[in-house]
């Protein structure tokens, strides 16, 4: 039971921190929903955007190819028609020129998208790093640590425990305060926090080195492209025979710029999708983290709403996945304060104390039914001894009679049991020194009375009785005892010593009967003892000091004397 009183203040410990698991459990369970429909819907999103970009950019692709092999195919033939012409020879140049001013405008578009892609990733790195650090401040104690305080107080204060002096209160007192105060300051430690922004600084001055650049290929394409409008006028109005090819190579031009134009604007739409796709990536890897192996579950995942068409109203699907994010990054923090580490161990070991309290519990009504049963085999016990004794004291009783009669010559003897009341020895002594007479506390202790009545005398007591009537009186006792539960032998040392002749013809004819129940070994100088044994064994030293032992057989010795 004392056991048990121990173990519940742990076990009701364990059950509020299995409560808030129990808590944490639920909330991650939502947690669990909210990842797999975030998840999903993500997943089916950037799913369509690659697959619209890659519809897009087949076609774009396709006539930039066949409208670069034209303009390849007419300059060819330009070259041929117009060898020597300074003004083809220009245009050419300027078409060179404007066609590597796009590629570089091309890779400084894919590089700021790039960068806008690190830039991001950086930002959210500094977001969770400020997140991590304002955390700081709500962390939980352990239960370690806040016991290890308490037993510091308790020892200070337990050093004390008698002291009434107001110097020394007052010193306990700071002691107990300056505890307290390490303590607190301990846990209430917190740095502020300085976010290391110099990737970020520099990755923003590369972005911004790249669009003011791009920015200035623009104005050069727009300057090449009107310089270039006003040559081919010029070749025009000069060269008739050729306008015709020259409008076409510049008609294809213009569509080859737009066409790169377009493959431009599907190169920073991709540049999003990967960086995005880098995203969808990491949120899996924290889900992981959070949930376990269960976020791979969202692939399988239902909506319980109608799922939205993706494309047919792409900024309110995108709106709502924001929506989502949100939430989700709210259970994300609710699910960190409620705090879910070590789950696992502390359910193992609240089921660990709580078996070993239903195990003391069962074990105390099994003690409980035990000691019912064990008192009340103690009382059947009690009860079948003080039969079994009664039975037997009679028996040894009406044996003592007989065998009382026979040492006697008549006369009678008796055994009863009796109860006497005595009174505490503590009693006694408080009556002895204080004069007055306590309250009754009496105990009862059962005797046996032994009562004789000699033949021709009036004596009831053995106090009244002479030496040798006492040693008959014994005798006749021990022989009855061993009358109703016969030893495998009995030793009987000098017991006829105090016995006349007679009263010794007597003892020899009882020995002589219990001799017939058990083996009897008697020290005796009575010859008349003697000549009731078997076998005699005496002891003799000789001149030499040592000493011998002599046997004599009855049977043979009286076989010899005739």
């Amino acid at each position: 039971e004392a056991l048990r009183h121990e173990n519940i203040p742990h076990l009701r410990f364990l059950e509020r921190q299995v409560k808030k698991l129990e808590k944490a459990r639920a909330l991650r369970e939502e947690l669990v929903y909210a990842y797999h429909e975030y998840l999903k819907h993500e997943e089916d999103h950037l799913q369509f955007e690659r697959e619209s970009i890659e519809g897009l950019r087949e076609k774009p692709s396709r006539e930039i190819r066949e409208v670069g092999k034209r303009i390849e195919n007419i300059r060819s033939e330009l070259e041929k028609t117009k060898k020597g012409n300074k003004e083809s020879e220009a245009l050419l140049a300027f078409e060179r020129k404007l066609s590597d001013l796009r590629t570089e405008q091309t890779a400084l578009a894919r590089s700021v998208g790039r960068i806008e892609g690190q830039i991001s990733f950086e930002e959210r790195r500094l977001e969770d790093e400020k997140k991590k650090a304002s955390e700081e401040e709500g962390r939980p104690i352990s239960y370690s640590t806040v016991r290890s305080f308490w037993d510091e107080l308790t020892l200070i204060l337990k050093e004390q425990d008698d002291e009434n002096d107001a110097d020394v209160l007052k010193k306990i007192l700071k002691e107990v305060r300056r505890t307290v105060a390490a303590f607190v300051g301990h846990h209430l430690v917190k740095t502020e926090y300085v976010p290391d922004t110099s990737i970020l600084l520099k990755l923003q001055k590369e972005k911004e080195y790249a669009e003011t650049k791009s920015l200035d290929i623009s104005k050069d394409i727009l300057e090449q492209e009107h310089e270039m409008r006003l040559l081919s006028e010029e070749i025009e109005k000069e060269k008739d025979e050729s306008r015709e090819i020259e409008r076409e190579l510049f008609t294809l031009v213009a569509t080859q710029t737009e066409l790169r134009t377009t493959l431009a604007r599907l190169d920073v739409r991709e540049n999003t999708l990967r960086r995005d796709e880098d995203e969808f990536k990491r949120e899996i890897g924290e889900g992981i983290v959070l949930i376990g192996r269960q976020i791979q579950g969202y692939k399988d995942f239902v909506p319980k709403e109608e799922h939205t068409d993706i494309g047919s109203d792409d900024e309110k699907e995108r709106m709502l996945q924001t929506e989502r994010r949100r939430n989700l990054e709210k259970m994300k923090i609710r699910l960190e304060e409620i705090g879910g580490a070590s789950a696992d161990e502390i359910t193992k070991e609240y089921t660990e104390v709580k078996e070993r309290d239903e195990f003391l519990e069962k074990e105390l009504v099994d003690l409980e039914q035990s000691a019912e049963l064990l008192r009340k085999l103690i009382n059947e016990l009690e009860k079948e001894l003080g039969e079994k004794f009664t039975q037997g004291l009679a028996e040894i009783s009406a044996q003592f009679n007989n065998f009382f009669s026979l040492m006697f010559g008549g006369g009678s003897a008796s055994l009863t049991l009796s109860e006497i009341k005595r009174k505490s020895k503590s009693d006694i002594d408080t009556m002895l020194s204080d004069g007055e007479v306590p309250d009754e506390d009496e105990t009862e202790e059962a005797g046996v009375d032994i009562s004789v009545s000699l033949p021709k005398k009036r004596i009831q007591s053995l106090m009244m009785l002479s030496g040798g009537e006492r040693a008959l009186t014994s005798i006749a006792l021990i022989f009855a005892m061993s009358q109703v539960n016969p030893p495998p032998f009995l030793i009987l040392d000098e017991t006829d010593a105090a016995l006349d002749e007679a009263n010794s013809r007597r003892y020899g004819d009882m020995i002589q009967n219990l001799s017939e129940k058990s083996q009897l070994i008697v020290i005796t100088h009575n010859r008349e003892t003697m000549s009731r044994a078997d076998i005699l064994y005496g002891i003799t030293m000789g001149s030499d000091g040592v000493s011998r032992i002599l046997s004599v057989k009855f049977d043979d010795a009286i076989t010899v004397a005739k």
